[in-house]
């Protein structure tokens, strides 16, 4: 798996630094370099980006057209909290008491790796946010990744298996 994956917690040190943990460090291509792109989440939380995968990102956003109301009105909102962190020499990040109200994040934070991104969450707005029933939870997983071209070889396999035996 490339990318970023896990669930950490974390402490927030009063002056708003938090270490960034060892596991995430080592998932860090070479070319992140010691920057880390912040912005506000579209959800409650913080989202941190490699400048690799930040640059392809905002240059979708600013191809947008800027005559557009409603194009425009996004590009401000994509970048609302917009900053460059650096890693400091104890793999450290300090994150501006702004962004970390608007999350909600006080003195403890949890890291969910997501893929191309790191999103930091107050514990408790992450766990609300994705409370679900298990149903409701597979028919998520249903209306996202539905069709049988997107399920790993062994869940076909194992699809294929129960339907001969019936």
């Amino acid at each position: 798996m490339s990318g970023f994956s896990g669930e950490i917690n974390c402490k927030v040190d009063p002056k708003g630094r938090l270490a960034l943990p060892a596991n995430f460090k080592r998932q860090m291509p070479a070319e992140f370099s010691t920057t880390l792109v912040m912005k506000h989440g579209i959800a409650p939380c913080i989202v941190l980006y490699g400048m690799p995968e930040w640059t392809k990102l905002s240059s979708r956003v600013q191809s947008l057209n800027p005559f557009e109301p409603k194009q425009v009105r996004f590009q401000r909102k994509f970048m609302r909290g917009f900053c460059e962190l650096s890693l400091d020499k104890n793999n450290r990040i300090n994150i501006p008491a702004k962004a970390l109200a608007y999350a909600g994040i006080k003195e403890e934070a949890v890291l969910l790796g997501c893929f191309d991104r790191i999103e930091m969450w107050n514990p408790d707005k992450l766990d609300e946010f994705l409370d679900m029933e298990e149903q409701e939870y597979a028919d998520l997983a249903q209306e996202v990744l539905g069709d049988d071209s997107s399920r790993a070889p062994e869940d076909l396999v194992q699809k294929q298996t129960e339907e001969g035996a019936a």
